[in-house]
């Protein structure tokens, strides 16, 4: 649970609120996860293929977007330099199924 930032109270005569103050930010970036480029399925902390069991090599390895459970957008060489690529590419495969 969050912690609050503040703590108080208001009192009107013989009335007493308490009142807590919480931060209503969060963070919006994209969270990236590396994938197998083979079978793009995701790669643990000891880059072992979830699909193969087998460990797979840095040269092996392409970054991707999980736009949803176990649908991934690849990023490429292309995306890094446009990012209204990737965001259009994302786009289609969250509303386009038949793409």
């Amino acid at each position: 649970m969050a912690r609050s930032m503040w703590k108080g109270s208001l009192a009107f005569g013989l009335v007493n609120i308490p009142i807590e103050l919480y931060s209503a930010t969060r963070d919006h970036r994209p969270k990236f996860r590396l994938l197998h480029a083979k079978d793009e399925a995701p790669i643990r902390y000891e880059r072992v293929c979830q699909t193969e069991g087998k460990p797979v090599g840095w040269e092996d390895l392409v970054k991707g977007y999980e736009y949803e459970k176990g649908q991934f957008v690849v990023l490429t060489k292309g995306y890094r330099n446009n990012r209204r690529l990737f965001f259009f590419d994302l786009f289609l495969h969250k509303n386009c199924k038949s793409l």
